[in-house]
C-alpha cells in the first residue's frame, strides 16, 4: 500500500471518529439528553458525580461520548478527580461499608 493511500485512510478514520462522538462544545441532541438523564439523576440522588460503574447504560454512553469525562462534561457535572468529588465518594463508600457491617 502506498504512503499516500495509508495517510488518506488515517485521515478518513480521524474524520469519521470525530463525527461519531460528541465533543466539548457540540450541542446536545434530544437523544443525548435522554442518554444523560441516568447520569444526572444519579448526581441528584447521591450528591456526587457517578463513575462508569454506577451507571447501568454506560455502554450506550460510551458509544456516543467515548470518554467518561466527556459524559460528565456534557451533563455539566464535576470531574471525578475534583477534590470535592473524591471526598464525597469516599464518605459515601465509608458510610456504605459501616451500614453493611451493622447488618
Amino acid at each position: 500500500m502506498s504512503q499516500d493511500n495509508q495517510s488518506w485512510k488515517k485521515a478518513k478514520r480521524r474524520i469519521n471518529h470525530k463525527d461519531l462522538f460528541w465533543q466539548s462544545g457540540d450541542p446536545l441532541t434530544e437523544s443525548d439528553i435522554a442518554l444523560l438523564q441516568t447520569v444526572k439523576q444519579y448526581y441528584i440522588e447521591h450528591g456526587y458525580s457517578p463513575s462508569k460503574a454506577d451507571i447501568p447504560n454506560q455502554e450506550a454512553l460510551k458509544q456516543r461520548f467515548r470518554l467518561w469525562k466527556d459524559v460528565l462534561e456534557a451533563c455539566g457535572l464535576p470531574s471525578l478527580n475534583d477534590k470535592s468529588q473524591v471526598m464525597l465518594r469516599t464518605e459515601a463508600a465509608e458510610k456504605k461499608k459501616k451500614e453493611e457491617m451493622n447488618q
